[in-house]
């Protein structure tokens, strides 16, 4: 499964964070303007790659290699993805399952969708449902749960049950512990599930395999920065990241492989 974000778009959003144009970015660099537009537009090197990580605090390795990486995606039992649709793409559902629970997070980008994928598996409601964010391509299919017996859960989320950073819910053998990771959007969850044969972390869009939630300005992709480190930097190398857009990763994968990551985490 190709990633979520290419070089292009990880540029961007470093760009963006760091408030800074191409043209900006290429006279720091002591380069020329149109080999830098060149580069943004897609015609990688890895030279540049390097040059454009040193001037905005990405690691160079990770994004020269970029083009080719390829995350470990094996999913622990229990867990399954739901690849919803969303525009011309798609969007992650996560469906977890051990010792007789289901729980379900996120719910894709409209109404019906993810409910449908659930009948059609003879699945019926889950026993909670959990949002990361309140962005609409993954709380769309939310009214198909909330009329439902299964409780919703949420940070600031309209109809659903208040959970908050440093909450732990517990449903049979699965513990969800809630992480701040505020940034992509704000206020934003991230769940790690424990109690799996790998534990996981749902991240929502604070993270793809490869690159991070897209923020709207520098302040909040300090914030996004902050949060994400702060969050995984205890968890260990074998935590299976769930992401809300493009394939699933592991921790140890994006230590070494995400730009943004690599070398702070």
């Amino acid at each position: 499964m190709a990633l979520e974000d290419d070089f292009t778009w990880v540029v961007a959003k470093a760009l963006r964070g760091h408030d800074l144009t191409i043209e900006q970015a290429a006279a720091r660099m002591d380069i020329d303007p149109r080999a830098a537009v060149a580069f943004c537009e897609g015609a990688f090197s890895r030279e540049m790659a390097e040059r454009f990580a040193e001037s905005l605090d990405l690691d160079p390795a990770a994004l020269a290699g970029l083009p080719d990486y390829e995350p470990p995606q094996a999913l622990p039992d229990g867990v399954q993805r739901l690849e919803l649709p969303f525009h011309d793409g798609t969007v992650n559902a996560w469906l977890i399952r051990a010792g007789g629970v289901s729980l379900l997070f996120d719910t894709g980008d409209r109404g019906g969708a993810c409910h449908a994928i659930l009948a059609a598996s003879n699945i019926g409601c889950p026993d909670a449902v959990f949002i990361t964010h309140d962005h609409r391509d993954h709380t769309g299919g939310m009214a198909d749960f909330v009329i439902a017996p299964g409780a919703v859960f949420g940070w600031n989320i309209r109809r659903a049950r208040s959970v908050e950073p440093g909450d732990v819910l517990r449903f049979g053998g699965i513990a969800v512990s809630a992480l701040d990771l505020s940034g992509h959007a704000d206020p934003a969850l991230g769940y790690r599930i424990d109690g799996l044969a790998n534990n996981a972390l749902v991240c929502g869009d604070a993270l793809f395999a490869g690159s991070i939630g897209g923020c709207r300005d520098a302040a909040t992709y300090r914030t996004a920065l902050a949060k994400l480190r702060a969050a995984l930097g205890p968890l260990p190398d074998e935590t299976v990241l769930l992401p809300g857009h493009g394939p699933a990763t592991t921790l140890g994968s994006e230590r070494r492989h995400n730009p943004f990551l690599a070398g702070w985490c």
